[in-house]
């Protein structure tokens, strides 16, 4: 029985049509896309008898020296058989990423979704099924997989992540599980290698919801090698349990142990087995990786992936060390403004510039906190749509496509799909208007100046906005940041910047200690809609009310109005198992978001950047258009890229 008949997969969201971006005059190195490409082949599952072939020479040396088990005992009973993106590999050679989050992205995902952005298919899970109401699913793991240090994998680290990280006693603070909710869901194991998920609602979009970088924990944790960490299995005095929890729930978090712990075991392509921290992490490929191309040769070809533990904010030095010839690949940080500088050094250093169509669509969007906690006239502020759409009408956005973005994006909000741009959706109030965006200030009751020109309060009391951003996260945040300070300005508001670190951006956030703050994208693909639209990025509170237990056991804050009826419509779009419904809740939800502007977009439509080496194959984009955003490098699909011989 193969997977596909095996798994019913639930195949609601739009197909994205993507594109191949050629600049005139100037086109990238990339073979001309057919005008219509075919599908992603599926994977396979198949004996690993039948598919036990070559593997990596370093690997075969292992097996030949008597310390690594031969291949066949190596892979599981069902493989994954990949499809590769152009051709069969050969196995070598080192690849150098310098940004930490264009290498590390894992690889050990349950699900993985096709390039159609539309249906699914099977990673570390050979298949699943669903119940018929949509409030479970039953994930088939692959019978005889193992962690890189050769344990058996299976249903009981998945209960190990759930139980006692997520469910744990000692887990005192929220704990983001995308996908589901804690409070109510439930994990059960079915059998060593069968686990259901339980949901206390339908919940079809699940998929979705726990797919790429956000299935942080969905596979398990390696239960052998935490338990040595966890108080509830190392003796830990009382007085010390908590401490001792945090410091293991710090290490989990977005599951940085498989790149910081040389130790710990995974089931990605490849394993972590030296990192310094802020400098630098060599990663070995995994003898017991469970993937394999048509052929039978074991996944992944290329031996070694070596990458600095650097960051978006870094960004100039990374593009300065891929100028200088130091790197293989640079993604997440590349910009359309940074095409000519490239494009000149093409030829020079052996690169390839590959464009992608991005599926964020919206890129650096500022959000207006319902849910802010201080100053009650702010809040009352924040909570007036005329102001919010003051704040739209004031912005250059044609000055933001043209310094950020090359002109190759398009002025608006990014709140369509991939390549779309709905002028009444994404063009809502969104093109600048400095006499209207006063007018709007003055009808609202804010039309007394200071000596500086700058408006106040009907009392006459000073008028400050903050503006919280992280420096550098994303394209162009802090440009957008500035461009945006001096059009408010232009319009009598005083705006404060609140530059913060990664850390405290995030105590702030979940405080509700913000009033407005930049965000990298929006998310016009459905499945980013969830992340770049949802509720929880600009009404916490209310969305922690939504997903409550239940009315006796309500936190949060109750959403009233317009923010009700985004409630009303993201809880039907996530639950509806019909498509049609789902598809016209999330076009209505976002019409309201167009009119209230809780977020204001930017710029939309703006290109993804790869740039890498030359001789690099089998990368997406290459042969066939692909739709990749620059934050989930997953996409890419490392373990079968090659160095052409």
């Amino acid at each position: 029985m193969t997977v596909h008949r095996r798994a019913r997969v639930f195949s609601w969201l739009s197909v994205v049509t993507v594109f191949a971006m050629i600049l005139a005059g100037c086109g990238p190195a990339v073979a001309p896309a057919p005008a219509e490409p075919a599908a992603e082949p599926a994977a396979e599952e198949a004996p690993a008898a039948e598919m036990a072939g070559p593997e990596a020479p370093m690997l075969a040396e292992m097996v030949a020296a008597g310390t690594l088990p031969p291949l066949e005992e190596r892979l599981p009973a069902d493989v994954l058989v990949l499809q590769p993106e152009d051709s069969i590999g050969h196995y070598g050679g080192t690849l150098r990423g310098p940004h930490a989050w264009d290498v590390f992205f894992e690889q050990g995902l349950l699900q993985r979704l096709h390039n159609d952005r539309d249906t699914f298919m099977p990673q570390v899970a050979m298949g699943w099924d669903w119940a018929d109401d949509f409030t479970s699913i039953t994930f088939h793991l692959r019978a005889g997989m193992k962690w890189s240090d050769g344990h058996p994998y299976g249903a009981d680290d998945i209960l190990f992540w759930w139980n006692d990280i997520v469910q744990s006693k000692y887990n005192v603070q929220a704990y983001r599980v995308s996908g589901m909710n804690p409070e109510t869901d439930t994990v059960v194991k079915v059998d060593d290698s069968t686990v259901r998920f339980e949901f206390a609602e339908p919940r079809p979009a699940f998929l979705v919801s726990s797919r790429g970088a956000w299935s942080y924990g969905f596979y398990g944790l390696p239960a052998h090698y935490f338990k040595q960490f966890h108080p509830d299995y190392n003796d830990t005095a009382a007085d010390k349990a908590q401490e001792v929890f945090d410091k293991l729930r710090d290490v989990l978090h977005q599951n940085q142990w498989i790149v910081r712990d040389p130790n710990a075991p995974t089931v990605n392509a490849w394993k972590s087995v030296d990192y310094k921290e802020g400098q630098y992490v060599l990663f070995e490929r995994n003898p017991f990786y469970f993937g394999v191309d048509p052929e039978g040769n074991q996944l992944p070809y290329i031996d070694y992936i070596e990458g600095l533990d650097k960051y978006d904010g870094d960004a100039e030095l990374l593009k300065a060390k891929t100028l200088a010839g130091e790197t293989d690949i640079l993604f997440r940080v590349v910009r359309p403004s940074d095409f000519p500088v490239f494009k000149e050094k093409e030829e020079e250093l052996g690169i390839q510039i590959n464009f992608f169509d991005d599926v964020f669509n919206g890129r650096q969007t500022f959000m207006i906190n319902q849910n802010y906690i201080g100053d009650a006239a702010i809040s009352e502020l924040l909570h007036t749509a005329d102001f919010r759409r003051a704040l739209s009408l004031a912005l250059d956005r044609e000055l933001m496509n043209e310094s950020i973005h090359l002109g190759l994006g398009r002025p608006g909000h990014g709140f369509s799909p991939p390549g779309v741009f709905d002028e009444a959706i994404d063009g809502a109030y969104a093109t600048r208007d400095p006499d209207a965006a006063n007018a709007l200030l003055d009808g609202i009751g804010l039309d007394q100046r200071d000596s500086d020109g700058l408006r106040t309060f009907p009392d006459g009391s000073q008028l400050t906005i903050t503006l919280m951003f992280r420096s550098g996260w994303g394209i162009g945040s802090d440009e957008t940041a500035e461009i945006a300070m001096d059009n408010w300005r232009e319009i009598g508001l005083r705006v404060a910047a609140k530059p913060v670190e990664r850390k405290l951006h995030s105590e702030l956030l979940s405080a509700n200690d913000w009033q407005i703050r930049l965000n990298p994208s929006t998310g016009g693909w459905t499945g980013y809609w969830r992340y770049g639209m949802a509720l929880r990025q600009f009404a916490r509170a209310a969305n922690d009310w939504l997903q409550s237990a239940g009315e006796d056991e309500r936190r949060g804050e109750e959403p009233q109005g317009k923010l009700r009826e985004l409630a009303d419509l993201q809880q039907l779009a996530l639950q509806s198992m019909d498509k049609d419904e789902a598809q016209a809740a999330f076009h209505d939800y976002r019409v309201i978001l167009a009119d209230q502007l809780f977020q204001i977009g930017t710029v939309a439509n703006s290109p993804a950047i790869l740039i890498i080496n030359g001789k690099l194959r089998n990368v997406p984009g290459q042969v066939t258009p692909a739709a990749i955003s620059q934050g989930e490098s997953e996409y890419l699909r490392f373990e079968q890229w090659y160095y052409e011989q």
